[in-house]
């Protein structure tokens, strides 16, 4: 329930999944993962346009 209640973001809260836990735990884990990696993703080039942006605005 604690990590439902975590990763709530990434999975829409159905009555399914509380009744029907082994199988929808696979979809589970493939939207975690999903979620997960995007946010990393997001992450990454966020870090990658502050860090051009720090490069053009030291060359001024």
């Amino acid at each position: 329930m604690i990590i439902q209640n975590t990763i709530h973001c990434c999975l829409p809260q159905t009555r399914e999944y509380d009744q029907i836990h082994l199988f929808n735990y696979f979809n589970y884990i493939m939207n975690y993962d999903q979620c997960l990696f995007s946010l990393i993703g997001y992450y990454l080039v966020a870090a990658r346009l502050s860090w051009f942006f720090t490069i053009l605005v030291k060359r001024q």
